[in-house]
Protein backbone atom coordinates (compact mmCIF):
# COMPACT_ATOMS: atom_id res chain seq x y z
CA UNK A 1 0.00 0.00 0.00
CA UNK A 2 1.15 3.75 -0.21
CA UNK A 3 2.73 4.31 2.96
CA UNK A 4 6.48 5.69 2.11
CA UNK A 5 7.05 8.27 -0.80
CA UNK A 6 9.03 8.01 -3.54
CA UNK A 7 9.81 12.00 -3.76
CA UNK A 8 12.48 13.65 -4.04
CA UNK A 9 14.11 14.77 -0.57
CA UNK A 10 16.94 16.61 -1.46
CA UNK A 11 17.36 19.82 0.69
CA UNK A 12 16.38 22.19 -2.03
CA UNK A 13 13.60 20.10 -3.55
CA UNK A 14 8.96 4.99 3.75
CA UNK A 15 3.88 2.68 3.20
CA UNK A 16 1.08 0.67 -0.94
CA UNK A 17 0.16 -0.96 2.22
CA UNK A 18 3.81 -0.24 1.70
CA UNK A 19 4.29 2.91 3.49
CA UNK A 20 6.27 5.01 1.16
CA UNK A 21 4.24 6.98 -1.06
CA UNK A 22 4.73 8.14 -4.70
CA UNK A 23 7.07 11.04 -3.73
CA UNK A 24 9.79 10.03 -1.17
CA UNK A 25 13.93 9.65 -1.00
CA UNK A 26 15.86 10.08 -4.44
CA UNK A 27 18.91 12.36 -2.81
CA UNK A 28 19.93 14.41 0.44
CA UNK A 29 23.36 16.52 0.71
CA UNK A 30 26.11 13.61 1.51
CA UNK A 31 28.26 15.23 4.17
CA UNK A 32 31.66 14.04 4.69
CA UNK A 33 32.35 14.74 8.35
CA UNK A 34 30.56 13.39 11.70
CA UNK A 35 26.94 13.52 10.74
CA UNK A 36 25.88 13.91 14.75
CA UNK A 37 23.07 12.05 16.52
CA UNK A 38 20.07 13.87 14.60
CA UNK A 39 18.18 12.31 17.44
CA UNK A 40 19.40 9.12 16.64
CA UNK A 41 21.72 8.47 19.81
CA UNK A 42 25.76 8.15 18.58
CA UNK A 43 27.38 9.46 15.84
CA UNK A 44 27.83 8.31 12.71
CA UNK A 45 31.08 6.57 10.99
CA UNK A 46 32.26 10.03 9.59
CA UNK A 47 36.24 10.99 9.45
CA UNK A 48 36.05 12.95 12.64
CA UNK A 49 33.28 10.21 14.71
CA UNK A 50 36.27 8.92 17.18
CA UNK A 51 33.57 7.76 19.61
CA UNK A 52 31.25 6.69 16.91
CA UNK A 53 30.03 2.53 18.36
CA UNK A 54 28.02 0.56 15.51
CA UNK A 55 24.63 -0.72 16.76
CA UNK A 56 24.50 -4.13 17.18
CA UNK A 57 23.29 -6.08 13.87
CA UNK A 58 20.80 -9.21 14.78
CA UNK A 59 20.52 -11.43 12.30
CA UNK A 60 16.83 -12.69 11.32
CA UNK A 61 15.43 -15.58 12.45
CA UNK A 62 13.10 -17.94 10.06
CA UNK A 63 10.17 -18.52 11.75
CA UNK A 64 8.55 -21.54 11.56
CA UNK A 65 4.67 -20.37 12.09
CA UNK A 66 2.46 -19.34 10.12
CA UNK A 67 1.54 -15.89 9.59
CA UNK A 68 -1.92 -14.31 8.92
CA UNK A 69 -1.27 -11.71 6.32
CA UNK A 70 -5.58 -10.10 5.87
CA UNK A 71 -5.64 -9.16 9.44
CA UNK A 72 -2.51 -7.18 9.04
CA UNK A 73 -3.23 -5.48 6.07
CA UNK A 74 -6.85 -4.68 7.42
CA UNK A 75 -4.80 -2.92 10.46
CA UNK A 76 -2.46 -0.86 8.51
CA UNK A 77 -5.40 1.07 6.62
CA UNK A 78 -7.91 1.07 9.08
CA UNK A 79 -6.05 1.52 12.76
CA UNK A 80 -4.17 5.21 13.91
CA UNK A 81 -0.64 4.45 13.78
CA UNK A 82 2.95 6.52 15.40
CA UNK A 83 6.22 5.51 13.81
CA UNK A 84 9.62 6.61 14.02
CA UNK A 85 12.44 4.84 12.74
CA UNK A 86 16.08 5.49 12.34
CA UNK A 87 19.38 4.79 10.02
CA UNK A 88 22.70 6.02 9.45
CA UNK A 89 24.49 5.85 6.24
CA UNK A 90 28.29 5.74 4.90
CA UNK A 91 29.36 9.30 5.70
CA UNK A 92 27.94 9.84 9.10
CA UNK A 93 24.66 11.47 8.13
CA UNK A 94 22.02 10.19 10.68
CA UNK A 95 18.59 10.59 9.02
CA UNK A 96 14.89 10.01 11.45
CA UNK A 97 12.01 9.25 9.41
CA UNK A 98 7.99 9.95 11.43
CA UNK A 99 5.40 8.43 9.91
CA UNK A 100 1.64 8.90 10.82
CA UNK A 101 -1.08 7.25 9.97
CA UNK A 102 -5.27 8.46 10.72
CA UNK A 103 -7.99 6.84 9.28
CA UNK A 104 -10.44 8.70 7.54
CA UNK A 105 -14.40 8.68 7.53
CA UNK A 106 -15.62 6.21 4.80
CA UNK A 107 -16.04 7.98 1.16
CA UNK A 108 -15.85 7.25 -2.44
CA UNK A 109 -12.96 6.98 -5.18
CA UNK A 110 -13.38 7.03 -8.49
CA UNK A 111 -17.13 6.01 -7.80
CA UNK A 112 -16.50 2.99 -5.74
CA UNK A 113 -17.49 3.02 -2.11
CA UNK A 114 -13.98 2.87 -0.16
CA UNK A 115 -12.03 3.82 3.11
CA UNK A 116 -9.65 6.78 3.41
CA UNK A 117 -5.84 6.59 5.33
CA UNK A 118 -3.95 10.32 5.50
CA UNK A 119 -0.67 9.66 5.96
CA UNK A 120 2.06 12.19 6.96
CA UNK A 121 5.97 11.64 7.15
CA UNK A 122 9.01 13.39 7.85
CA UNK A 123 12.41 13.01 7.26
CA UNK A 124 15.41 14.73 9.08
CA UNK A 125 19.02 14.67 8.48
CA UNK A 126 20.95 15.15 11.22
CA UNK A 127 18.20 16.67 13.15
CA UNK A 128 17.18 18.62 10.29
CA UNK A 129 13.87 18.75 8.45
CA UNK A 130 14.62 18.37 4.93
CA UNK A 131 11.14 16.60 3.53
CA UNK A 132 7.15 16.87 4.48
CA UNK A 133 5.04 14.70 2.56
CA UNK A 134 1.18 14.35 3.35
CA UNK A 135 -1.49 12.26 1.12
CA UNK A 136 -4.55 10.10 1.36
CA UNK A 137 -5.00 6.18 0.32
CA UNK A 138 -8.25 5.16 -0.32
CA UNK A 139 -9.08 1.25 0.15
CA UNK A 140 -12.21 -1.26 -0.36
CA UNK A 141 -14.54 -1.09 2.29
CA UNK A 142 -12.75 -4.35 3.96
CA UNK A 143 -9.14 -2.20 4.41
CA UNK A 144 -7.60 -5.27 2.02
CA UNK A 145 -7.57 -3.79 -1.38
CA UNK A 146 -6.22 -0.26 -2.17
CA UNK A 147 -7.84 1.81 -5.02
CA UNK A 148 -5.37 4.67 -5.28
CA UNK A 149 -4.22 7.34 -3.73
CA UNK A 150 -4.45 11.59 -3.88
CA UNK A 151 -1.98 14.02 -2.69
CA UNK A 152 -0.94 17.88 -3.22
CA UNK A 153 1.91 17.40 -5.13
CA UNK A 154 2.68 15.97 -8.92
CA UNK A 155 3.12 11.99 -9.23
CA UNK A 156 0.84 11.94 -6.14
CA UNK A 157 -2.10 11.19 -7.93
CA UNK A 158 -2.56 7.17 -8.23
CA UNK A 159 -5.10 4.74 -9.75
CA UNK A 160 -4.78 0.94 -9.50
CA UNK A 161 -5.85 -1.09 -12.35
CA UNK A 162 -4.95 -4.46 -10.88
CA UNK A 163 -5.57 -5.93 -7.88
CA UNK A 164 -4.76 -9.65 -6.65
CA UNK A 165 -5.84 -10.58 -3.10
CA UNK A 166 -3.51 -11.92 -0.41
CA UNK A 167 -3.51 -15.27 0.76
CA UNK A 168 -5.24 -15.65 4.79
CA UNK A 169 -1.97 -17.18 5.94
CA UNK A 170 1.66 -17.50 4.63
CA UNK A 171 5.16 -18.69 5.75
CA UNK A 172 8.74 -17.12 6.19
CA UNK A 173 9.96 -17.10 2.63
CA UNK A 174 7.21 -16.46 0.08
CA UNK A 175 5.85 -13.96 -2.28
CA UNK A 176 2.97 -13.09 -3.83
CA UNK A 177 1.68 -10.01 -5.87
CA UNK A 178 -0.39 -7.44 -5.02
CA UNK A 179 -1.14 -4.74 -7.05
CA UNK A 180 -0.27 -2.36 -10.12
CA UNK A 181 -1.51 0.87 -10.95
CA UNK A 182 -0.96 3.74 -12.78
CA UNK A 183 0.31 7.16 -11.40
CA UNK A 184 -0.42 10.48 -13.18
CA UNK A 185 0.69 13.89 -12.87
CA UNK A 186 -1.89 15.83 -11.21
CA UNK A 187 -5.56 15.30 -10.55
CA UNK A 188 -7.07 15.04 -14.25
CA UNK A 189 -5.51 12.00 -14.79
CA UNK A 190 -4.53 12.50 -18.56
CA UNK A 191 -1.25 12.46 -18.21
CA UNK A 192 0.87 9.39 -16.92
CA UNK A 193 3.99 9.93 -14.61
CA UNK A 194 4.44 6.14 -14.76
CA UNK A 195 3.95 2.99 -13.40
CA UNK A 196 3.83 1.35 -10.06
CA UNK A 197 3.59 -2.58 -9.13
CA UNK A 198 4.02 -3.99 -5.87
CA UNK A 199 4.50 -7.62 -4.80
CA UNK A 200 4.10 -8.61 -0.82
CA UNK A 201 6.82 -10.62 0.64
CA UNK A 202 7.01 -12.87 4.04
CA UNK A 203 10.95 -12.05 5.51
CA UNK A 204 12.70 -13.36 8.14
CA UNK A 205 12.45 -11.80 11.31
CA UNK A 206 12.60 -13.60 14.58
CA UNK A 207 11.30 -16.83 16.00
CA UNK A 208 8.12 -15.97 16.58
CA UNK A 209 7.43 -12.39 14.13
CA UNK A 210 8.22 -12.12 11.00
CA UNK A 211 8.65 -8.77 8.06
CA UNK A 212 5.42 -8.48 5.80
CA UNK A 213 7.09 -6.11 3.16
CA UNK A 214 5.26 -4.36 0.33
CA UNK A 215 7.72 -4.04 -2.43
CA UNK A 216 7.19 -1.17 -4.44
CA UNK A 217 8.95 -1.32 -8.31
CA UNK A 218 8.40 1.79 -10.69
CA UNK A 219 8.85 2.89 -14.29
CA UNK A 220 8.54 6.14 -14.60
CA UNK A 221 7.86 8.22 -18.38
CA UNK A 222 9.48 11.71 -18.91
CA UNK A 223 6.77 13.21 -17.35
CA UNK A 224 7.36 11.19 -14.16
CA UNK A 225 11.13 11.50 -14.39
CA UNK A 226 10.39 15.97 -14.56
CA UNK A 227 8.22 15.82 -11.56
CA UNK A 228 11.28 14.41 -9.59
CA UNK A 229 9.71 10.79 -8.38
CA UNK A 230 11.83 8.14 -7.16
CA UNK A 231 12.54 5.51 -9.77
CA UNK A 232 14.50 3.80 -7.53
CA UNK A 233 13.06 0.17 -5.83
CA UNK A 234 11.39 0.95 -1.98
CA UNK A 235 10.11 -1.02 0.52
CA UNK A 236 8.35 -0.30 3.82
CA UNK A 237 7.86 -4.06 6.22
CA UNK A 238 5.36 -4.34 9.37
CA UNK A 239 6.67 -6.47 11.66
CA UNK A 240 3.82 -8.68 12.65
CA UNK A 241 3.10 -11.66 15.03
CA UNK A 242 0.99 -15.29 13.66
CA UNK A 243 -2.06 -13.36 14.83
CA UNK A 244 -1.41 -10.50 11.70
CA UNK A 245 -1.20 -7.77 14.52
CA UNK A 246 1.17 -5.04 13.55
CA UNK A 247 4.08 -4.23 16.11
CA UNK A 248 6.41 -1.94 14.33
CA UNK A 249 8.00 -0.80 11.13
CA UNK A 250 10.91 -1.40 8.50
CA UNK A 251 11.57 0.77 6.04
CA UNK A 252 13.97 1.13 3.42
CA UNK A 253 14.57 3.96 1.23
CA UNK A 254 16.74 5.24 -1.46
CA UNK A 255 18.93 8.06 -0.43
CA UNK A 256 21.99 9.31 -2.89
CA UNK A 257 21.88 6.03 -4.73
CA UNK A 258 22.50 3.83 -1.25
CA UNK A 259 19.33 1.91 -0.14
CA UNK A 260 19.79 2.53 3.66
CA UNK A 261 17.39 0.82 6.03
CA UNK A 262 15.39 2.13 9.00
CA UNK A 263 14.35 0.28 12.01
Amino acid sequence: MHWLTMRDTRPSSLLQHGLLSIGMVVGLVALSGCGGDGGYGYCGPGPNCSNYVAPAVVPPVASTSTFAIAPALTASATTAQNYAVHSVDGFGNAYTLNLTITPGPATTFSGASAISTTVNQSLYQNGVLVNVQQFTNFYDPTGTALLGSTGATPGSFTVVTANTPAPATAVVGQTFPSFTETIYHDSTLTVSDGTLVETLAVNADTASTALLCMNDAVQLTATGVSDGLNPFPSASCFRINTAGAILGLVATLNINGVALTFQ
